[in-house]
């Protein structure tokens, strides 16, 4: 057979396949309609992915009528799987126990298409997170996360890092750069003693930054690290119910008794076993940054003068970073901590400005009384005065009078 046959046997494949599944897609509601009982929500939910199955096989084939095909044989493979999974679909509407079957005949041509549909390996990139999902232990879930997390920090971190570093210092490279253009253009630039400060500045910011970042990355990994200790210590607690004493509870490292929980066809693991380093990583850095901060203090580390550069600083912000990581508790113990110590200080500030407010409040309100009184002692004084006046008058008088009697 010439390759020009093959091409036209390949597409006349493609307008019958066409055909029956717009043919199928006409039955489906009429045997739908037909069933004489009612469907369970499971076997419902399925029907409509193995309709959306066919929806997207009919896609495929519209988008590769008319094309050259380079690889004739899967779309004979697809021929195969159209017709199995019609098939199924028909044993579905008619018995309910091969649910399971047409479940796992789904997938593998969900496999078929992710392949064919997406570009640069993206299909099967999507085929093996599906099959985690629907295929892996739940123990294996969580090493699927955890391997997941590893390019975050092998390219992340250091991004992030080189970005702070640009950005530190970028305003005085600029500023030491137009220094030296002006003194070579114009000779009036800032003199020698002024670049080599500039130059000095830049020394030293990159100095501390890279102190301070060295720690950062050092609680980061510390974190995380701690973290994933965790997560092996507790890899029973993610054992399907099936795989042993499904009733029994496993115990944790605290002791504690926790029940076994079902994560078959959950993602809910891979999500666990790629989120828990981050948070780690993010509770190594918070500690950090409270402690540096001084919101909350820890007896055990008290850094004085010299000691700033000391290597037990680095064991310490280790040890912590590695035990808020590795014990959600701990985390949340320092973190609550810190929010009592800063709501205090609210509350205290709070006081403070209410106690001042009163104060002030006092003082007015004895300023006006006062002022208040005064002016009463004043009018009465004066009325005091007066009446005094008035009846040294009337005694004057009344002794005048008496005299002249007298007289």
């Amino acid at each position: 057979m010439t390759q020009s046959d093959e091409q036209k046997q390949c597409q006349e494949l493609l307008v019958k396949l066409h055909e029956d599944i717009i043919k199928t897609m006409k039955e489906i509601p009429e045997k739908i309609r037909g069933i004489n009982y009612t469907l369970n929500n499971k076997t419902q939910m399925e029907i409509v992915k193995q309709v959306a199955i066919l929806q997207r096989i009919e896609i495929f084939i519209l988008k590769n009528k008319g094309k050259k095909i380079k690889n004739t044989f899967e779309f004979y493979s697809l021929e195969s799987k159209f017709y199995c999974i019609k098939n199924t679909l028909y044993i579905l509407l008619e018995n309910e126990n091969y649910i399971e079957i047409a479940k796992e005949l789904r997938h593998e041509i969900e496999y078929f298409l992710n392949t064919r549909q997406f570009f640069l390996g993206l299909g099967s990139i999507k085929n093996f997170f599906k099959r985690s999902i629907r295929d892996f232990v739940t123990p294996t879930k969580v090493l699927v996360g955890l391997a997941m997390v590893i390019p975050v920090y092998s390219i992340g971190i250091p991004l992030v890092l080189t970005g702070a570093t640009a950005l530190t210092i970028t305003p005085d490279i600029i500023t030491f750069s137009v220094y030296r253009i002006m003194r070579i253009a114009t000779g009036e630039a800032p003199s020698k003693e002024v670049l080599k400060k500039t130059e000095d500045k830049i020394t030293a910011k990159l100095l501390s930054l890279f102190d301070n970042s060295s720690l950062i990355i050092m609680v980061a990994f510390a974190g995380a690290f701690g973290s994933i200790v965790s997560i092996f210590i507790r890899l029973d607690q993610y054992k399907d119910p099936d795989s042993g004493d499904s009733a029994a509870p496993i115990a944790d490292y605290r002791g504690s008794a926790a029940p076994i929980a079902d994560y078959r066809g959950s993602a809910a693991p891979i999500i666990v076993g790629f989120a828990k380093p981050l948070i780690g990583t993010a509770f190594g850095i918070l500690i950090f940054a409270i402690i540096n901060s001084n919101i909350i203090s820890f007896p055990v580390f008290q850094v004085k003068g010299s000691d700033q550069n000391s290597d037990a600083k680095y064991f310490f912000f280790f040890t912590l970073a590695f035990l808020v990581g590795f014990s959600e508790r701990l985390a949340n113990d320092i973190v609550r901590k810190a929010e009592r110590t800063l709501s205090s200080q609210e509350i205290g500030k709070k006081l403070e400005e209410t106690a001042e407010k009163t104060d002030k409040k006092v003082e007015e309100t004895a300023e006006k009384t006062a002022e208040k009184i005064d002016k009463k002692v004043e009018e009465t004084a004066e009325k005091i005065d007066k009446k005094v006046e008035e009846t040294g008058e009337e005694i004057k008088e009344e002794v005048q009078k008496q005299w002249g009697r007298n007289q």
